[in-house]
């Protein structure tokens, strides 16, 4: 039995204007993901992939089209509906992670659960298991600075599944790691997968999208192709 599609992108294209110039950065872009998938959006530079996770992270509106998360038209959600189903029900990877400097790795992962409905008393037990995921609880005192950049990405990967999250968007997540740091962190990000999560990367590294089931390729704001990676496809034939 097939799985349900987790998210429907159907025409979707953002178009910025400036003045009287009006720039296309995504074109009638339509795909599904369905729940428990792997997915890789690849393309340079320009090619329109950080607009689409924006759009997919409910950051920015499309101009045109419908995007459908959980069989919502997310059209029709108030920013306060589209805030609470950013909290709760993605969990985000950044390049930059993004940490806090003076703040310890536990407090750091804590963070949005500040906006949750969770019971501040369960904050900590959350965010303690959050690092367990990612095997960071013997650094949980630390502060960024103390931290190598794989560490500093596993706290950000544990941050983001703190409101255990329906998906996972990560926005170029090996871009400022050497490649040895970077495969742990995907093997990492990997396994969270087998363990059912839907996940989105974002990247123009070959090595890091051949961990995906699938990879769509964008250039000039448009999808030239969407196919079983051929790394992982023997993985995945029924």
């Amino acid at each position: 039995m097939s799985q349900p599609n987790l998210i429907e992108v159907k025409n979707v294209a953002k178009i910025y204007q400036e003045d009287t110039v009006a720039t296309a950065a995504l074109t009638n872009i339509s795909f599904n993901v369905t729940e428990g998938e792997f997915i890789a959006i690849m393309g340079a530079s320009g090619s329109g992939k950080s607009t689409l996770l924006h759009i997919l992270g409910l950051l920015d509106h499309p101009s045109q089209g419908i995007y459908r998360l959980n069989n919502v038209n997310t059209a029709e959600l108030t920013d306060i509906q589209r805030s609470r189903i950013r909290n709760n029900k993605i969990g985000f990877v950044f390049q930059a992670f993004h940490l806090l400097a003076r703040t310890s790795v536990l407090e750091n992962v804590m963070l949005p659960l500040q906006y949750s409905s969770l019971p501040r008393s369960q904050h900590i037990a959350r965010a303690k298991q959050a690092l367990a995921q990612v095997d960071m609880t013997h650094r949980i005192d630390h502060k960024p600075s103390q931290l190598s950049g794989g560490e500093k990405q596993r706290t950000c990967i544990a941050r983001a599944l703190v409101t255990q999250p329906q998906v996972l968007l990560a926005d170029e997540p090996t871009g400022n790691l050497d490649s040895i740091t970077g495969n742990t962190v995907m093997e990492l990000i990997d396994h969270l997968h087998k363990q059912g999560l839907t996940i989105i990367v974002i990247t123009h590294e070959t090595p890091t999208a051949d961990y995906a089931q699938r990879i769509i390729k964008l250039r000039d704001g448009q999808i030239i192709s969407d196919q079983l990676s051929q790394a992982r496809h023997h993985h995945y034939q029924k």
